[in-house]
Parts: C-alpha cells; structure tokens; sequence
C-alpha cells in the first residue's frame, strides 16, 4: 500500500493479473511477488488498523473526512480496482459528497464570531441613534436636579419631589405603555416619543429664558418627559429583538450597555460643564438635538416589525389585559427574583442620587462642573463592565455572574459617607465608589436583560417588559422621596449612612435566592394568545 498525501488515503497500487505492481517497476518473479504480498498484509499501517476499531474522534482535514469514508463495502457493489476501497480521486469526491449532505443532531452547533453585529446594518443604525440620544440624556438628568438645588434653592424634601415626578410616569403609565407598544409597533413609538421630547424640552428652555421657572413648574417638565422617556424605554427593549436574532441579544444589549456607559462619561461631565460655564438652556439644545438624530436612525432602519393582527374574539377586561404581563411576570420565579432587587435597588440607588447631590454642593462645597465630574470619572467603570459582562458569564455561569455583579453595586455606596475632609480625598472617595458601583450594575443590567429576553414569548415580550418597568424602575420616585424625608429628619450624611446599608441587606436576600431558581425552565403563558389580547405575529412584509 502507498500512502497519498494530497487526498489522505492509503490506496493500493494498481494490479495486473491479479499481482500488485508499484509504479514505476516492473513485475517480478511468483516468489518475490509472494514475500511482497505477505509484507504487505503483515505490515498493515496503524493508521489503518487504529480506524478500523474505535472510530476516531471529529476533526478538520482531510485525514479525518478520508477517515470517514472508509466503511465496508462488498466488491459487488464497488467499481473500484482496489476491491471495494476508493481511488484517491473517489476519496476526495465522496468525502466532499458526504460533508455537504452531512445533517442532523451529530453536528456541532452554529457559531458566530464575536463582533458580528457591527456587520449588522440596522443595528448599526439603531446602535448610533441611541448612542448619540443618550448622551443629551445624561447631560439632561444632571442638569436637572441641579438646576433645582442652584437656582430655585430647593430643599431636600422638595428635591426629592423633583426627582419623583420625573420618575413617576414609570409606576404610573408604564403598563399602559406595554400593552400599546405591543398593538401599535415598536418604531412608532420611539418615533413619537423622541418628537415628544423634544417639544418638552423646547419647553423648559422658553421658562428658563422667561424667569418664569418655578417648583411646582419644574416638577410639571420632569413628569411630561418622564413619560415619554418610559415609553421610548419600554418600546426600545422590545424593538431590539425584533431587528436582531436570540443568538445576538447578549452581544447587542453588552454594546448598548458600553454606549450608556460613555454616554454617562460624557454626558454627565457635559453637562456639569455647559451648567457652570454657560446656562441649562445650552444642555437642553443639544438634547434636543441627540432626539432630532435618534429620529432619523429610527427611520432609516430598513426591516420592518411583523404585522400584527388583531384578535377576533376578545372579551377579557382592560384591567386584565394590561395585568398580564405582570401575570406572566410574576410565574417565572428567575424573573421574578430578579424584578424584585432591581426594585429594591432602584430605591437606594434614588435615595442615594437625592442626598449626594445635596451633599456634595453644600456639605463638600463642589461645584456644578466638579459634580459632573466625579460622576464622568466614576462611570469608567461602567465602560469596564461593559466589556467584560460576557467574558464573566462564560466563566462563572449566568446566575453566579448576576449575584457577584450586583453584590459589586451594593457594597460600593458604603464609601460616600465616609467622603470627607480634604476636598481631593473625598473627591477620589467618591470616584472610587462610583467606578465600582457604575462595573457591577453594568454587568447586572447586561445579563439581566437578555434573560428577560431570552425567557420572554415575542409576542408578549412588551408588555414583560412594561410590567418589569413597572415595579422596578416605578420604585425610583418611592426612592427620591425616602431619600428627601430621611435627609431632613436625620441629615444628609447620617441617611447616605442608612442607605448604604439598605443596599447590603437586599443584596444578602437576593445571593441566598437566586442561584436556587436559576435552574427552572421558562414559566408558560397562564392563558391563550385570543384570549389575553396578545396580538397574532404574520410574516414580515
């Protein structure tokens, strides 16, 4: 037998009245062809002797589609001059023949490479137009309360109220808002939204060049655009899997996190700048601007959302219909586990908010540029959770990931009480803390997310989401009047104080809970699609 390198088989050579014959030579005589025979069936090569027991494990090459190849067949059957075992040539054709109609669950399944989405037009699109939003946004929601605490002196309680109107559309309307962005479509609801934004704002800035700005004025703004804020933020996790696969959700929602982490970078520092510098009018304007380019990526996505059909038959109350999603919520109990310390954690993280922005303009005498600064600095961290929020999943598993990410989050405020004394320690303080808290809730938010997503029928998937909203981030405005009241009653370090140790607490319940759930399949829907309201998904058009 000679071995043939190009197509990886052993082949015999070429017979001629029943002898073999080496090419090249000539026969020779019955004694020698005899010896040469015998050495041939004794000296079999381990490669062949190895592949005809225990089959070899998969591999690329050409070594291990030959190997494949070779199964036994009667002489009858075969054409071949090597009796029954194929020419290199065959070899190489069956083996090409067998690889491409190879199916079923023997196959390895599909990857991706990493950074596939950025071949991904429309996500590209829908990546850039939320990017650039958020970065107005950010510079908005530090604007916000300071403009309250600088030029109309607010107090802690009246912060509080501030902060709580411009978070309350989330417990107030959130559902409602699931349940329509589930009828009407995803993109025409961030659409509108963005637009309705804009008016707002363009609102603000015509009280603010009037000297007409007042408390009660100002808490009117921050509940009209919170509304369409928790609009745009129901329909936006909706519209995600609609524009990219499940096998991509954990990548899109790992970017957009890195993109709320610099635009919190930059957005905040922006801010804290523009306000000490030159007016909140300036920060505004460019908001509405960052809407104006959210608009146009919207509209430039090319793939349209699947129709949805309207059920024939529906006689379920609309109390009921907009409580499914908290229905559907509430069976799953990672689900369920995981809404409940977003909520407690969304209130301390808003009580914490209310009382730093009081203490640090007039307990560490900061300024609105220095404030904005601290918050840049400390969002680096968050850029760093970004990034390696995969790389902790595939190593540690999805629920060991969640409970160390978002104990991360919990311990880390109990530094900002204890930011005091010279103002460049407590500034590094307060950086440090934040870096920490800013890598933990990234990496929480990431895999939080996607589990939603993951575990989450389509078709119900908006009013989850709502409903998710609802009781997690509706516990912000509970939050910044907690935060206010405890602030008066105690004074402002002795609640940051109480506050850091709320955070412990539920992050002890949450560690000892989750990773007992985790293994349970997805909770199925309590009810048929007809009867639930839930709208029926035709292909795309």
């Amino acid at each position: 037998m000679t071995w043939t390198g190009r197509s990886g088989c052993w082949t015999r050579p070429a017979t001629v009245g029943g002898s073999t014959t080496a090419p090249g030579r000539s026969t020779s005589s019955p004694a020698a062809r005899t010896s040469r025979s015998r050495r041939t069936r004794i000296s079999t090569p381990p490669r062949t002797r190895r592949s005809a027991g225990r089959p070899r494990s998969r591999r690329s090459g050409p070594a291990a589609t030959c190997a494949s190849s070779r199964e036994p067949t009667s002489r009858a059957n075969s054409g071949s001059r090597s009796g029954g075992r194929p020419s290199p040539r065959s070899c190489s054709a069956g083996c090409a023949r067998r690889s491409s109609t190879r199916t079923g669950p023997a196959e390895r399944p599909m990857r991706y490479r990493r950074g596939e989405l950025w071949h991904h037009s429309d996500f590209r699109k829908l990546w850039f137009g939320e990017s650039v939003s958020l970065i107005g946004t950010y510079a908005t929601q530090l604007v916000f309360p300071l403009v309250a605490v600088t030029y109309l002196s607010a107090s802690p309680t009246e912060l509080g109220v501030v902060s709580a109107a411009q978070f309350a559309p989330v417990l107030l309307l959130t559902l409602v808002a699931g349940h329509w962005v589930d009828r009407v479509g995803r993109r025409p609801v961030l659409v509108g939204s963005n637009l309705a934004r804009m008016a707002t704002l363009a609102a603000a800035i015509a009280l603010l060049q009037t000297g007409t700005l007042q408390v009660w004025s100002w808490c009117v703004i921050a509940f009209v655009l919170g509304t369409f804020t928790a609009a745009f933020d129901v329909a936006w996790h909706s519209y995600l899997p609609a524009v990219v696969e499940r096998r991509h959700l954990v990548e899109g929602n790992a970017k957009m996190q890195t993109s709320y982490s610099v635009a919190q970078l930059a957005g905040t520092g922006l801010g804290g700048w523009l306000l000490k510098v030159l007016s909140p009018t300036i920060a505004f304007l460019i908001d509405i601007a960052s809407y104006a380019v959210s608009v146009v990526a919207l509209l430039a996505i090319r793939k349209r959302e699947p129709r949805r059909a309207r059920p024939a038959g529906n006689d379920e109350s609309m109390s009921r219909r907009l409580t499914h999603g908290v229905r559907l919520l509430w069976r799953d109990r990672v689900l369920r586990a995981l809404m409940l310390e977003g909520a407690w954690f969304n209130l301390c993280e808003q009580a914490l908010l209310t009382l730093f922005m009081i203490y640090a303009v007039r307990q560490l005498d900061l300024d609105a540029g220095q404030v904005g600064l601290c918050i840049a600095l400390g969002s680096v961290g968050a850029v760093v959770g970004s990034v390696v929020a995969g790389r902790m999943e595939r190593r540690w598993g999805t629920a060991r990931t969640l409970v160390v990410a978002i104990g991360f989050a919990s311990c880390s405020p109990v530094l900002v009480p204890l930011a005091s004394g010279p103002q460049l320690v407590a500034v590094a303080l307060i950086v440090l803390s934040f870096n920490a808290y800013g890598l933990g809730l990234t990496v929480f938010n990431v895999h939080n997310i996607s589990q939603r997503q993951a575990r989450t029928d389509p078709s119900a998937l908006g009013r989850v989401t709502a409903a998710f909203s609802t009781i997690a981030l509706g516990a912000l405005p509970v939050g910044a009047v907690v935060g206010g009241l405890l602030g008066d009653l105690l004074g402002v370090r002795p609640a940051l104080a109480v506050v850091a140790a709320a955070f412990i607490a539920g992050w002890l319940v949450f560690a000892l809970a989750l990773p007992r759930l985790f293994g349970e399949p997805p909770a199925p829907d309590p009810a048929p699609a007809a009867a639930t309201g839930a709208a029926a998904v035709a292909p795309p058009s």
